[in-house]
């Protein structure tokens, strides 16, 4: 039988919504070690955060990102955010 592979909050026992950029805003320490964890292990989550081939990833690149995409995310009416027509 084969081994079940665990999921990201099985591992980490963070939900995996904390993965998408600017989700959770200002991050603490260990929110942060978790997504530089990812970052440097999945290179489709690493163009999703907009960091470019061979950039290096540091604490207070991956903070500056999740800071501004939670801006731009603040700037959507929350009817977009979910997907709901405005009109």
């Amino acid at each position: 039988m084969g081994r079940r592979t665990r999921t990201f909050t099985e591992k980490t026992g963070y939900p995996a919504k904390i993965l998408d950029p600017g989700y959770l805003g200002e991050l603490s320490s260990e929110e942060l070690q978790v997504i530089k964890t990812e970052l440097n292990n999945r290179s489709k989550l690493r163009k999703r955060w907009g960091f470019k081939e061979g950039e290096k990833i540091t604490n207070k690149k991956i903070q500056a990102k999740a800071l501004e995409m939670e801006a731009q995310s603040d700037s959507i009416p929350s009817s977009e955010k979910e997907g709901k027509s405005t009109a």
